[in-house]
């Protein structure tokens, strides 16, 4: 019994002193509850039609003024809306047009154009066909928005919720028995909004796979195995042997860098829905700037996988440290979507940039801002990894950390 207390209370107290046992009982509950909080918050900006809302914004609606001018029937709509400015949306105002039917296709081009924020048509006769209960066909209204724009989208989720608090008895967007389909863009800004968290999200997990798969054998295992010590005891200039090391992993992730972005760009098609092709997505430049992003990204991922094989003395133990990183990068990967990321400073912060710089991709932001933020994220990635570098060579010059087992 007094043998059992003493080993109980010393496997207690190595438990509980250890950072490293410490980091492995109490980590994983801590990252689980961020990473649930934050794709919460994600998943809530993302479909809540509050996520877009606009300040001190003049919204532009454009109405075919082919009704009534009957406080109980159409102009509700104009109503309701304002109504829900002033509980809602105190900085912000509308602006109504009245259009004629006929004007219709006109103003859908003034929609895409970004002129109107959305615009409304009325069938003909609708507040006869609304009020009459023995109809045949039920009234229709249909909704135009531009899809690619971010406010349009958030005019056309409001309006036509409204509308279907408004009225009974009728339509929306169906035309002589067919769905008409409301977003006027060939794009579809809610879609890329997803789109810019799943490719960030999934493209770094799968990056820095590679780093888990390779560093841990690298230079861990060596030392695991014994063969480590054998080669430090040669002639070979210990620094020669880490370039040596570090030189022939960055051609292997280079390589995977480009397979993975050869990868990346032949399912985009298929991720966005099938039916585009690249050009429609990505102009050559963006697929340039992707490229280096994918391959300086890799570098610093194989680098830091590299400093921490040497450090470790197992592959268990380099895997232990490893897979806290890809979480904290599975965390920086959901953060863009409740911070705006576009200001260029945050291209100065390792590891997140490299995420805000992938998602700004995405979007497809001005070139004018995503040229200077990309060219600070490679030449900081660049820099991290030499950095990195240094230091690995410093360790390998350490007894300590070399030879511990």
């Amino acid at each position: 019994m007094k043998n059992i207390k003493t080993i109980f209370f010393k496997e207690m107290k190595r438990f509980f002193t250890e950072p490293r046992m410490l980091a492995a009982l109490f980590l994983p509950g801590i990252i689980i509850c961020i990473i649930y909080s934050l794709l919460g918050s994600f998943m809530e900006s993302s479909f809540s039609t509050s996520s877009s809302m606009p300040s001190n914004y003049t919204y532009n609606i454009a109405l075919t003024d082919n009704y009534q001018k009957d406080e109980s029937a159409t102009s509700f709509i104009e109503l309701t809306f304002d109504e829900y400015l002033k509980e809602n949306e105190k900085t912000n105002k509308v602006n109504y047009i009245e259009i004629k039917k006929e004007e219709v296709e006109t103003y859908k081009t003034r929609v895409v154009e970004g002129e109107f924020d959305l615009l409304v048509s009325f069938d003909d006769e609708f507040e006869n066909k609304l009020f009459e209960q023995n109809s045949s066909q039920k009234p229709n209204i249909s909704l135009f928005y531009n899809g690619a724009n971010e406010i349009s989208t958030y005019t056309y989720s409001i309006v036509s919720s409204l509308v279907n608090a408004t009225y009974t008895n009728f339509t929306v967007n169906i035309e002589n028995n067919a769905l008409v389909d409301a977003n006027l863009s060939t794009e579809n800004f809610t879609f890329k909004n997803i789109m810019s968290f799943v490719i960030p999200l999934v493209t770094i997990s799968l990056l820095f796979s590679t780093v888990i798969s390779i560093c841990p054998e690298a230079i861990a295992g060596e030392k695991e195995r014994g063969t480590l010590a054998s080669v430090l005891m040669t002639p070979i200039k210990r620094s020669e042997l880490a370039i040596g090391k570090i030189s022939a992993l960055t051609i292997v992730s280079l390589a995977s860098g480009i397979v993975s972005f050869l990868g990346l760009i032949i399912s985009l098609p298929n991720l966005y829905g099938g039916g585009v092709n690249l050009a429609s997505l990505f102009s050559p430049s963006a697929f340039i700037m992707l490229l280096l992003l994918i391959i300086t990204s890799l570098i610093v991922f194989v680098t830091l996988g590299l400093l921490i094989s040497t450090f470790a003395k197992s592959i268990k133990e380099a895997g232990s440290y490893l897979t806290p990183l890809m979480t904290i990068l599975m965390i920086a990967a959901i953060i863009p979507f409740s911070v705006d990321m576009s200001n260029i400073g945050f291209a100065f912060i390792p590891l997140l940039n490299i995420v805000s710089s992938m998602n700004l991709l995405i979007k497809e932001t001005s070139m004018a801002l995503l040229v200077p933020y990309l060219a600070v994220t490679v030449v900081i990635n660049l820099v991290i990894s030499g950095v990195l570098v240094f230091i690995t060579a410093k360790m390998f010059n350490s007894e300590q950390v070399m030879f511990q087992r």
